[in-house]
């Protein structure tokens, strides 16, 4: 959605399942993105299980002629936790495992620059407690270089 010809934003949303004897869980959340140029993509986010880097696409994008683009991001996903081998100790015989929590949180926020097939994408994740007993949430920094071709 164009903003003043020149800015734009976009909502992305995202729900999934995890099945598996190392993690069992389900999530939902959201993105929005502002800013010039934004990519034709899945969205920024790469700090997650599964998570795939989105090839950038800027509309208008040709061989030859140069593409800038640079938006901000806030981003934010609820997971319910059924299964976790790391929390819960192994699944077939008795196991050290701690008390989890069965919800929990993220919060990112960032800012990704694009120029025609790179992608350049700075995220810091914000996630709650995991399990009892501990001190605080995980705060996590990234830097991802994106190359599409």
């Amino acid at each position: 959605m164009e903003l003043f010809d020149v800015l734009s934003y976009d909502l992305i949303s995202r729900a999934g399942v995890t099945l598996g004897n190392v993690r069992t869980s389900t999530s939902a959340g959201g993105e929005i993105r502002f800013g010039y140029h934004i990519p034709q993509d899945f969205g920024s986010d790469v700090i997650r299980a599964g998570a795939g880097v989105s090839a950038p696409v800027i509309e208008g994008s040709k061989s030859g002629k140069t593409s800038l683009g640079a938006h901000v991001f806030v981003s934010s996903e609820v997971e319910v936790v059924l299964h976790d081998i790391f929390l819960d100790g192994n699944t077939w015989q008795d196991s050290p495992s701690v008390d989890k929590k069965p919800l929990v949180a993220d919060l990112s926020l960032g800012a990704s620059f694009s120029i025609n097939m790179f992608k350049l994408t700075y995220r810091h994740l914000f996630r709650t407690e995991q399990f009892a007993g501990q001190e605080k949430g995980h705060t996590i920094g990234s830097l991802t270089l994106a190359v599409s071709f």
